[in-house]
C-alpha cells in the first residue's frame, strides 16, 4: 500500500531541478515497471545520465514544457509535454513525453493534476490535440489515462532493446474540445467503439447520457448499443425507411435544392451538349436540375434498386424539347470501360461530366483509375462533395464526429416519430458503422484541397472550389475542373 501524500503543489521546473527530476525518473521506471521489465534494465537505470537529459531539456528556450509535483519542498513528480515527435502528425499535436512519481506520491493525485496541467499548457501553448505513449502491459498506466479521457488511437509501436522489446500503445485526446465533458465521454465512446470495445462505448455514452439527458447523441447511442446486443448487427446497419426520413427532413432539402439549381445554371449553358451523371441514386437531385435542359444525358447508378427510381424520375423529368435522357446501369469503372480494355474507343469526349457525393465512395486508388480516364474523355468536370477536415488522429476525427452528428440529430427533433426513425434507422448506424473495426469503410471523404491535389494529378487543369452549402456534417462544395478530352477528338 503506497502512503498517502497531502496535497502537493505543482510549479514549472527549472535547470536546478534536473537532479530531483532524474532521481524520480529513475525510481518511477523501477517501481512502476517492477514485474513488467526486465530486472536487469531497471537496474540499469542511471541517475547520473537521467541528468544530463534533463539539464538539456530545462534549458530556457527549449521545446518541452516540464512541471514538477512537490511535497515538503521535495520533488516527488513531474511531466514533460511539447511537439509530438511521431511522423506525420500535424503541427498542432503534442505530447506528453513522460509522467513518473515517487512511489510515495502513488495515489495522492498529483499523477492527475500533473497530467490536467501539462494538457492546459499544451492547449495554451497552440496546440489542440496531444498523443502520449505507453507499456501495452502496464495495466495500472492505461487505466490512469483512460479516466482522464485518453483513448488508444490504434498505434503500435515495438522497441529493439528498449522496455524489454515489449509492445507500446498510443493513446490520443482532443485538447479543449467544446469545454464540456461530456462531448469528451461521447468521444472516448466513439474511440472505444473502433477500438473494438463496444461494451466500454456503452458505458462511456451511458455517463454522458446521465450528465445531460438532453444531450440527444449520447440518448441515442445509448439506445443503438443497447439494441446491438438484442439484434444482428448487419439487420440494425440501415433502414430503407430511416434513409427515406433522412432525405427527405431536416436540413436536407434545401441542401438538394442548393445542388439541383448548380447543375440547372450548368445545363442552360449547354445546348445539345453529351452530359454524363455518375452516381445518380435515385435522381432526386438530377431530375429537377433537367426542367427544360436540352442536354443528352446519360445517367449512371450500379445499384439496382436506386436505379429502377432513377428510371421513374428521368421518364417524368420536364426536360427541353431538345433534350434527351438515358439511364445505365453500372458502376463508374464499368461505364468508363475501365474493367472492360475495349472500352468505348471511338466515343467522342463528354461536354460535361459530373458527380454528386458519389466519387467519395470509391476507394482512392480505384477512384484515380477513374479520374486519369475522365480527364482524357471529358472536357469539363464538376464534383459535388462534402469537404471534410483532415484529420491526422482518430480522436480528432471522434470529436468532429460528436460535435456534427448533434447538429444533424437537432435538426430532426421536431417530430418524435421521424426523429426515432432517422436516428436509428439511419444516423446512428451510419455513425458507428463509420467506426467499426470489422466493417470495411463505406465513403473516402477528404479535404477540397485532397480533392484539388487528386484532380490534378489525374490530368485535369485549372481546378476550383466553390461553396455550395452549409451542411450540418460538413461544407458541401462545387468543385470544377477542364479535361483534355482528347481521345476521339
Amino acid at each position: 500500500m503506497h502512503h498517502e501524500l497531502p496535497p502537493c503543489s505543482l510549479r514549472r521546473a527549472v535547470a536546478a531541478d534536473a537532479p530531483a527530476i532524474a532521481a524520480v525518473h529513475v525510481e518511477g521506471w523501477r517501481w512502476g515497471y517492477r514485474g513488467l521489465l526486465p530486472a536487469d534494465e531497471l537496474a540499469a537505470q542511471d541517475v547520473v545520465r537521467r541528468t544530463g537529459q534533463w539539464h538539456e531539456w530545462l534549458v530556457p528556450g527549449a521545446a518541452q514544457l516540464v512541471w514538477v509535483a512537490e511535497h515538503r519542498g521535495a520533488v516527488v513528480g513531474f511531466v514533460a509535454a511539447g511537439p509530438a515527435r511521431d511522423v506525420g502528425l500535424p503541427a498542432t499535436c503534442g505530447e506528453v513525453l513522460a509522467l513518473y512519481l515517487a512511489e510515495r506520491a502513488a495515489g495522492s493525485g498529483a499523477g492527475r493534476e500533473l497530467l490536467r496541467t501539462a494538457e492546459a499548457g499544451l492547449l495554451q501553448t497552440g496546440f489542440d490535440q496531444a498523443i502520449l505513449w505507453v507499456l501495452g502491459s502496464n495495466r495500472r498506466a492505461r487505466d490512469f489515462y483512460r479516466r482522464q479521457g485518453w483513448q488508444p488511437d490504434g498505434a503500435l509501436h515495438r522497441e529493439g532493446g528498449r522496455c524489454g522489446g515489449q509492445e507500446q500503445v498510443r493513446y490520443a485526446k482532443v485538447l479543449g474540445g467544446d469545454g464540456d465533458d461530456d462531448a469528451d465521454r461521447m468521444v472516448a465512446c466513439l474511440t472505444a467503439y473502433a477500438s473494438g470495445r463496444p461494451d466500454l462505448a456503452l458505458a462511456h455514452a451511458e455517463h454522458a447520457a446521465a450528465e445531460d439527458d438532453a444531450d440527444l447523441l449520447a440518448a441515442c447511442a445509448v439506445q443503438y448499443l443497447r439494441a446491438l446486443d438484442n439484434r444482428d448487427a448487419a439487420g440494425v446497419y440501415l433502414q430503407p425507411a430511416g434513409f427515406v426520413a433522412f432525405v427527405e427532413g431536416g436540413g436536407k432539402p434545401a441542401h438538394y435544392r442548393a445542388t439541383s439549381a448548380r447543375l440547372a445554371a450548368s445545363y442552360r449553358q449547354l445546348h445539345g451538349a453529351r452530359v454524363c451523371d455518375l452516381g445518380s441514386g435515385d435522381g432526386r437531385a438530377l431530375r429537377p436540375a433537367l426542367a427544360g435542359a436540352n442536354v443528352h444525358l446519360t445517367a449512371v447508378e450500379p445499384s439496382p434498386a436506386l436505379f429502377a427510381q432513377l428510371q421513374t424520375a428521368l421518364a417524368a423529368a420536364p426536360l427541353g424539347p431538345a433534350g434527351q435522357a438515358a439511364a445505365l446501369q453500372a458502376t463508374a469503372q464499368q461505364f468508363l470501360g475501365l474493367l472492360d480494355p475495349a472500352g468505348q474507343p471511338g466515343a467522342p469526349p463528354w461536354d460535361l461530366v459530373h458527380a454528386t457525393f458519389a466519387l467519395q465512395s470509391l476507394p482512392p486508388g480505384e477512384r484515380a483509375g477513374v479520374l486519369a480516364t475522365l480527364a482524357r474523355r471529358t472536357r469539363r468536370l464538376v464534383l459535388v462533395e462534402f469537404a471534410v477536415p483532415d484529420w491526422a488522429l482518430p480522436a480528432e476525427r471522434a470529436a468532429y464526429c460528436a460535435r456534427h452528428y448533434r447538429r444533424g440529430l437537432a435538426e430532426y427533433a421536431g417530430n418524435d416519430q421521424q426523429f426515432q426513425l432517422v436516428a436509428q434507422g439511419f444516423l446512428m448506424p451510419v455513425l458507428f458503422g463509420a467506426f467499426d473495426p470489422d466493417r470495411p469503410a463505406a465513403n473516402y471523404e477528404q479535404s477540397a484541397a485532397r480533392w484539388q491535389a487528386e484532380l490534378t494529378a489525374a490530368g485535369f487543369v485549372a481546378v476550383t472550389t466553390t461553396a455550395l452549402w452549409d451542411y450540418w456534417w460538413a461544407p458541401a462544395v462545387w468543385i470544377e475542373a477542364i479535361g483534355c478530352g482528347r481521345e476521339a477528338s
